[in-house]
């Protein structure tokens, strides 16, 4: 009987949300794709000098058109795993980018990644926050706040980055090719694939110097008129499966669960969650990572949008950030 009344509160809602949406139904590609996952990359310390995929949605750039943008991702970092491994520290991504419809249905694109690291400022909130909520802080109460250390110790291998600052990426070049617009009935589905160029300081330790590749498969589709779902599968692989003397995974997966909610035609709010395989080859640090992200999307005009979120880990909490921001704007010409 439960079960029956869920369902029956589940379909007024789709039947609400289609009669409050019969003025405004999506046509065209708004069917199955709304403003889009949020562009949150993975924003760990140690893995700025190789590919982190990007939540994709299937929709490409009208031939003949460009997209403008920047994102900029300011997270925190906190792992520990005893004399062998301790990540204390922040990162800022600052990644300008470009998107061009080279045919119907096929985009090009260019990111530059501009790094920075250091001691930051989140950990007095953020422990803040700890203990408002009864979270334990993991160790971090007997570190120095806003301080920055990174070493690995694996089996003897010593690792450790002591500069902080700013640096350059590696250049991203992209291609995504729509497969489906889809329709009421099936989703819309795209593939992209994504090489790194070894453009980065490499004395900074920003890139290993490899190039770096990256394929992943975008699905969505409409429902109730008023929500999308989001699908990503993907891997990348690197070229270089040491950092330093640190041995890495030559590939990762990567996966991306996200659901939006479109408040209005110029405002919706999205729910997502990222979940990447592991970094480190070492058994101790051979962990998974999840990552969930919440925030609001906006159009603005016709021809400008932004998006701010937050995201949290919820797993593999020494290999991931902790805490992050994420603002993004983009124009469209």
């Amino acid at each position: 009987m439960r079960v029956s009344r869920v369902a029956a509160l589940l379909l007024c809602l789709c039947a609400a949300a289609a009669v409050w949406a019969e003025a405004d139904e999506p046509e065209g590609w708004d069917v199955n794709v709304g403003q889009g996952p949020l562009s949150l990359r993975d924003q760990f310390l140690l893995s700025q000098p190789h590919l982190s995929l990007t939540p994709q949605d299937p929709r490409p750039t009208d031939k003949g058109r460009w997209r403008v943008g920047m994102d900029v991702d300011w997270a925190n970092t906190f792992g520990q795993k005893g004399a062998a491994y301790l990540v204390d520290g922040e990162t800022v991504t600052t990644q300008p980018y470009v998107r061009y419809g080279l045919l119907e249905g096929l985009e090009v694109g260019l990111d530059v990644p501009i790094f920075w690291r250091g001691g930051g400022a989140m950990d007095g909130f953020i422990q803040g926050f700890h203990d408002a909520f009864g979270v334990g802080q993991n160790g971090r109460e007997v570190i120095p706040d806003d301080s920055f250390t990174a070493f690995v110790n694996q089996g003897g291998n010593f690792y450790q980055i002591d500069d902080e600052g700013w640096g350059l990426g590696n250049v991203a070049l992209s291609s995504k090719l729509t497969l489906a617009q889809g329709d009421e009935r099936w989703p819309a589905f795209a593939v992209q694939a994504t090489l790194t160029v070894p453009t980065g300081d490499q004395s900074r330790e920003f890139t290993q110097g490899g190039w770096d590749g990256g394929l992943v498969a975008s699905i969505s589709k409409g429902i109730c008129g008023r929500f999308y779902v989001y699908g990503n599968a993907g891997f990348t692989a690197y070229s270089d499966d040491h950092q330093g003397p640190i041995q890495l995974e030559t590939a990762r997966g990567f996966f991306m669960g996200g659901l939006e909610y479109r408040c209005s035609k110029s405002c919706s709010i999205v729910l997502q969650a990222t979940f990447t395989s592991p970094y480190f080859a070492a058994d101790h640090l051979h962990n998974w990572t999840y990552i969930a992200g919440l925030g609001p999307k906006f159009q603005i005009g016709e021809n400008c949008k932004a998006e701010f979120g937050i995201l949290e880990n919820f797993g593999g909490y020494d290999l991931s950030a902790d805490f992050g921001l994420h603002f993004g704007v983009e124009f469209g010409f």
